[in-house]
C-alpha cells in the first residue's frame, strides 16, 4: 500500500466570517485546574496541579513535556472526557460538555471505525452533528482530496497504511469545521516525508481560517516551534515555561527554515525540560 501523498495543488474551502461578539471570548480558559486519579492501592495520584491558562481565539498552542506529565489529560478535560478534581474550565465560553459539538479531536492513534470505509469514517463526526448526507459526502471527499487520499475513499481501514489511517483521522476532525481543535501527537505515527507533507497541508488549512484555535500535544520540540504560536512546557503537573514563538514569515514548515530566534527558543525550551520537575511521576 502506497503512503505517498499527491503533490497537486488544492484549495481549501473558504472559512465563514467569525462572529465579532465571540472573538472576545477565549477559546479556552481555566483557573486552578487540578486532576487526580485513584491508583490500584486506593491512593490518589495528582496529575495536574492548580493550573491557570487563557487561550485567545485563533491561537495555536503546543503542549510539550515528558510522557505521563499530564498533556493528554488537559485535552481530555477540555473535551469533557474527564471531570477535574478542582478548578473552573471554560471552552468557547461554555462548559466542555456544552462546547463538544464545536470541538474536533485527533487522538494519538487513529481510532478509525473498522466497519466504515475511509470516506464514511470522515463522514462520521458530521453525521453525529446532523449534517445532511449530501453535504457530508461532499465535504468528506473534499478533505480526503486535500490530503491526497481521494483514491482511497472506498477502502476499509485495514487496507490503509498507518500514515494513511492517520490522515483520515485528521480530516475527520477538520471536516466538522471545529472552533477548537484538540490534537494528541497526530503526526507521531507518520514517516518523516509524510509527516512533513501533512504538516504543510495542515498549516495551509489553518491559514484559511485563522479563527480556529488549536491545542496540540507533542514530544517533538522542533515540531512545536515549527507549528505553534505559543509553546507551553508541562512538567510534574505544572506549567514551567510559556513562550511565544517568533514570527515565521514565509516559513514552509521544514526544520531547515528555523531562524536564529527559533533556535534560541528551542535551546530555552530544552533547558526548561532538562531542569524541570522530576519526582518520579513524569
Amino acid at each position: 500500500m502506497s503512503d505517498q501523498m499527491s503533490t497537486h495543488s488544492f484549495t481549501a474551502e473558504p472559512a465563514a466570517a467569525p462572529d465579532p461578539a465571540m472573538a472576545a471570548v477565549p477559546a479556552v480558559s481555566f483557573r486552578g485546574l487540578s486532576v487526580s486519579f485513584e491508583q490500584a492501592d486506593r491512593t490518589s495520584h495528582q496529575v495536574l496541579r492548580h493550573l491557570d491558562l487563557d487561550v485567545p481565539r485563533g491561537q495555536f498552542i503546543a503542549l510539550v513535556g515528558r510522557s505521563g506529565g499530564g498533556k493528554t489529560t488537559i485535552l481530555n478535560v477540555l473535551a469533557g472526557l474527564i471531570t477535574p478534581a478542582a478548578g473552573t474550565v471554560s471552552v468557547l465560553g461554555r462548559t466542555p460538555a456544552e462546547a463538544r459539538t464545536s470541538i474536533g479531536f485527533v487522538p494519538a492513534r487513529d481510532a478509525l471505525l473498522p466497519w466504515r470505509s475511509a470516506l464514511r469514517n470522515v463522514e462520521y463526526g458530521m453525521e453525529a452533528r446532523g449534517v445532511d448526507r449530501h453535504e457530508r459526502r461532499r465535504r468528506a471527499r473534499h478533505y480526503l482530496d486535500l490530503v491526497g487520499l481521494e483514491h482511497a475513499a472506498d477502502r476499509w481501514p485495514w487496507q490503509l497504511s498507518q500514515g494513511m489511517r492517520q490522515r483520515v483521522a485528521l480530516v475527520r476532525a477538520w471536516a466538522v469545521q471545529p472552533e477548537l481543535l484538540l490534537m494528541d501527537e497526530p503526526f507521531a505515527a507518520l514517516d518523516a516525508d509524510t509527516r512533513q507533507s501533512v504538516r504543510l497541508k495542515f498549516r495551509e488549512l489553518l491559514a484559511r481560517d485563522p479563527s480556529v484555535s488549536v491545542i496540540f500535544v507533542t514530544h517533538d520540540l522542533d515540531e512545536a516551534v515549527l507549528l505553534a504560536d505559543r509553546v507551553i512546557v508541562l512538567s510534574g503537573g505544572e506549567f514551567i515555561a510559556d513562550s511565544m514563538v517568533p514570527p515565521r514569515d514565509g516559513h514552509d514548515g521544514t526544520s531547515d527554515e528555523l531562524t536564529g530566534a527559533h533556535l534560541a527558543l528551542l535551546r530555552d525550551l530544552r533547558n526548561a525540560l532538562r531542569h524541570g520537575r522530576d519526582d518520579g511521576r513524569i
